[in-house]
């Protein structure tokens, strides 16, 4: 009941003329926006990545959880105000999916190290993303018009970003499975009764092994999630490697029109 108020939140009609007027855009076209409310909560999304990983590995599991469930909240506040005041814009399409990535890196990283998680499947999240974001911005270098900035997003040439429906099915596993391994840590701090590190002979990942997990299920979710993560790399990479290739193509019939022409 209260996951689901959350995702349809009721919000307070008396606010709704005042968010409206919090859209800090520089520009009148929606798409060129770049200073909205929604673009400032997944900023601030970004900002708590780090503070997740700092309090994993200071052994602050309940800390590192509360964080984590405070960004992924964010997370739902900016889709839901984007919509709802119509304050999408490009440079959204980009920070959003580049927040979830950072977030679940800086959640998964640790707890890979602690065991929490299968160290394999966090190398492939990462190696994954970081293949992801370096063919985009190749791409981007390859395909950006003369005297137009690298990361200038309100230029006609910067497309919106679409997630693909395998790609948020696997952001929301990798997701379930941080937050499955999050709760596990901070049930055992909270259990050991210490707000912070545990005692020296009960190591963390020792700790959450003790719990009894049904073993077919943690099998399925995580032989899913890297099935998903493989599937969801190749799309991208394909998607990539044909948008390269027609602006190669568009860029050969420009010039073969320029020649006919000097002719």
């Amino acid at each position: 009941m209260m996951i689901g108020a959350f995702l349809k939140p009721r919000f307070p009609r008396s606010l709704i003329p005042a968010v409206k007027r919090l859209n800090f855009s520089v520009l009148r076209d929606s798409e060129s926006r770049v200073w909205t409310v929604p673009n400032a909560l997944t900023l601030l999304r970004l900002s708590l990545s780090p503070v997740v990983s700092y309090q994993l590995f200071m052994g602050e599991y309940v800390v590192a959880s509360s964080v984590f469930v405070a960004a992924c909240f964010l997370d739902v506040a900016d889709g839901w105000v984007a919509r709802r005041f119509n304050q999408t814009s490009k440079l959204g399409s980009y920070l959003d999916p580049l927040a979830d990535k950072v977030l679940i890196a800086c959640t998964a990283i640790p707890l890979g190290i602690l065991g929490a998680l299968p160290p394999g499947l966090v190398a492939l999240w990462a190696a994954r993303d970081v293949a992801l974001v370096s063919g985009g911005l190749f791409l981007r270098y390859a395909t950006r018009p003369q005297g137009v900035p690298f990361f200038g997003m309100t230029h006609s040439s910067v497309p919106t970003v679409e997630p693909t429906t395998v790609s948020k099915l696997n952001t929301g596993i990798q997701g379930g499975l941080a937050v499955a391994a999050l709760m596990q840590l901070a049930l055992i701090d909270i259990a050991a009764g210490q707000g912070g590190l545990l005692a020296s002979d009960a190591l963390p990942f020792a700790l959450f092994y003790r719990i009894e997990l049904p073993e077919g299920a943690s099998l399925f979710a995580f032989t899913l999630s890297a099935t998903l993560t493989a599937w969801s790399w190749g799309d991208y990479a394909l998607k990539q490697r044909v948008g390269y290739l027609k602006f190669l193509s568009d860029r050969e019939s420009t010039l073969s029109r320029q020649r006919v022409a000097d002719k």
